[in-house]
């Protein structure tokens, strides 16, 4: 009896998921996007920690949110940011509850993004403070878009965000396409050719990443396509958005996760699965802490 029953759990196991994706999708729509998730070291669940830190300092944190919705662009640079004994953001203590709840799986690569997070939070917490773009969103952009330093745009072209060229207003008059068609803004100094979504697709190149950084606050608080954001998600941090529940199966999401929602439905990458990855980012490396760093430093 035990037998049959321990036969029918597993039956169901089997099934009941398997039931799910086929009345749901097609398969082969679905396995692609597990598929891309898997090939992250992230832990693949929303959870409400980002709202019950807030619990611990919840005068500090109304206030401070209050003054940095109210004041001008601050004048904090990167140095103000640099004094990691200070961060609300722990490396050790990230890095420890990943080894136990990931385990050895992608080991290397988790380094990795942990030192992206270390060495580039100064800059995102910096334009935080500028143009009010979230540094939990902008260092997982900085992440996802150079595989946390290590593609080759990022070092051959110090571009953090993926940014292309303009193109001019003769762009394949001639019937070709080159390097004379694209040009590159005022931050950047040349274009670089890097097939992505066309091959003759151009890229902004940069003297420096802070430079890559403050394009891509530019970006997101300058242009219509993405500026609504700020408006409709700044004075959110800490709280809860309303999404349409296809993306995460819930009407209620993370603040993170709304801005990153607000991403893929702008038009900022083509990849089906860009809400997600940058979603799982934030917390499975709680980069939200970064934005409640800067809230309670106001």
């Amino acid at each position: 009896m035990k037998q049959l029953a321990k036969g029918i759990l597993y039956g169901l196991a089997f099934f009941l998921p398997g039931f799910y994706l086929l009345s749901h999708g097609s398969l082969p729509d679905v396995l692609p996007y597990v598929a891309q998730l898997a090939d992250l070291p992230v832990v693949t669940r929303l959870t409400d920690k980002y709202r019950t830190e807030i619990n611990l300092t919840a005068a500090d944190f109304v206030n401070g949110l209050q003054r940095f919705l109210q004041q001008e662009p601050s004048d904090k640079t990167v140095s103000d940011f640099k004094n990691t004994s200070s961060w609300t953001w722990q490396r050790a203590e990230i890095e420890a509850v990943l080894n136990q709840k990931l385990g050895k799986r992608q080991q290397h690569r988790r380094r990795q993004f942990l030192d992206y997070i270390q060495q580039y939070a100064p800059l995102a917490l910096a334009e935080m403070s500028q143009h009010r773009i979230p540094a939990s969103v902008t260092l997982a952009q900085g992440i996802l878009e150079t595989s946390a330093g290590n593609s080759y745009i990022a070092r051959a072209a110090r571009n953090h965000f993926g940014i292309k060229c303009y193109r001019t207003k003769d762009f394949n008059r001639d019937g070709r396409i080159d390097r004379t068609d694209f040009y590159p803004h005022s931050l950047a100094y040349d274009c670089l050719q890097i097939a992505d979504d066309n091959t003759w697709d151009h890229f902004q190149v940069y003297q420096t990443v802070a430079q890559s950084y403050r394009h891509h606050s530019l970006l997101l608080a300058q242009e219509r396509r993405y500026n609504w954001m700020v408006g409709q998600y700044s004075g959110r941090i800490g709280k809860d958005c309303t999404v349409e529940g296809s993306w995460f199966g819930s009407a209620t999401v993370p603040y993170y996760a709304a801005w990153c929602i607000g991403l893929k439905k702008s038009g900022y990458a083509t990849s089906k699965t860009y809400a997600q990855k940058l979603t799982y980012l934030i917390e499975t490396y709680e980069l939200w802490r970064f934005d409640y760093q800067l809230i309670l430093s106001m």
